[in-house]
């Protein structure tokens, strides 16, 4: 089955998991508060974030907000690694290590929140990328900017480029086997607003 199809079960999750429109994105980087009205993350993509987010969980965590990989290296409902919370500027507040010692400085909606920071970070590493190969076929994938976000989010925007420029030639798998692939066939739909 592939994730972005519509299922009953993640449009529940959705609507249990989804925050209202207006709700601020607030990072806390070096006790300096920025937000960002939620609205104003979104139309930074062309596809719709909590579905995305939703999907993203189901893969990676099967909805386990507290789940911490067999590796140890990531953990919550998107699986995220310190290298990724650094790069968006939570890390060292928010630290698997932490996270490991107490659930509760990584909750739910914090964890969603990251997730779009780091979707942020990963479009402006692909930067025009995205333009170019969306709506392509490659390697007999359809490409889409959830596709490339969500394999940039697995196993990184580098994995994403080489499978992009080798013309579907190069396919990273991560640690556990699992091909890159897999997620940008499971965004082919492109998971629209």
């Amino acid at each position: 089955m592939k994730l972005c199809a519509p299922v009953i079960m993640t449009l529940a999750m959705v609507s249990m998991l989804a925050t209202s429109p207006m709700e601020t994105i607030t990072p806390h980087v070096g006790g300096l508060e920025l937000s960002k009205p939620r609205t104003e993350v979104q139309s930074k993509f062309d596809f719709d974030l909590e579905v995305y987010a939703d999907r993203i969980s189901k893969q990676e965590s099967g909805f386990d907000e507290k789940a911490i990989s067999r590796s140890g290296l990531y953990v919550g409902l998107y699986q995220i690694g310190d290298l990724a919370l650094k790069d968006v500027g939570v890390y060292p507040d928010i630290s698997v290590k932490k996270f490991k010692r107490d659930r509760s400085v990584f909750p739910k909606h914090k964890q969603r929140e990251v997730l779009f920071m780091i979707a942020e970070k990963n479009q402006q590493y692909l930067g025009k990328m995205i333009h170019k190969y969306e709506g392509r076929v490659i390697g007999g994938y359809k490409i889409t900017e959830a596709g490339m976000l969500a394999a940039a989010h697995h196993i990184g925007a580098t994995a994403v480029k080489q499978f992009l420029n080798s013309d579907g030639r190069i396919v990273k798998t991560d640690g556990s086997g699992v091909k890159m692939t897999k997620f940008i066939r499971e965004m082919e739909d492109g998971c629209g607003i």
